[in-house]
């Protein structure tokens, strides 16, 4: 693709929304699975990039 002309551009452009479109689907599936899985009474721990207890 040749991003200098306008039809090139369009493509790039239409490829940056699908890609947020699939981000935020996953983010969503991600939320609703944590929600049905804690909602059957398991327990999620999340641990952060910086938490020095976890080896």
């Amino acid at each position: 693709m040749n991003a200098t002309t306008p039809t090139g551009r369009a493509m790039w452009q239409m490829i940056g929304v699908l890609t947020g479109l699939e981000c935020s689907l996953i983010s969503e599936r991600t939320r609703a699975g944590v929600k049905a899985t804690e909602s059957r009474g398991v327990k999620f721990v999340f641990y952060g990039l910086g938490n020095s207890s976890v080896s």
